[in-house]
């Protein structure tokens, strides 16, 4: 591990886990979710960057809101390559 890396990277701040946690699901989706998109906006009459800049923003946000229900379902959890969700603790009386 270099300097920077050691010195940015040695904790485990919420970023970190959270980026970590997301890295397979959203390389499972990205592929998929950037061609359909860019099919859509082939017949766009648009320039070719204004196609690509908006194949980027379009195709991270579609990413990431299907990401965050991922996150929040065990079953898709799973799917994805993510440990399950644990089941909340109850209290006894």
């Amino acid at each position: 591990m270099s300097g920077l890396s050691r010195v940015h990277l040695a904790g485990r701040g919420r970023f970190l886990e959270y980026a970590s946690e997301a890295v397979l699901p959203f390389y499972m989706l990205h592929q998929t979710v950037i061609v359909v998109l860019a099919f859509g906006l082939i017949a766009w009459t648009a320039g070719p960057w204004a196609k690509y800049l908006t194949l980027i923003a379009a195709s991270f946000l579609v990413i990431m809101a299907a990401y965050e229900a991922v996150r929040r379902v065990s079953v898709l959890r799973v799917l994805f390559g993510m440990k399950p969700l644990r089941a909340p603790r109850q209290a006894h009386p």
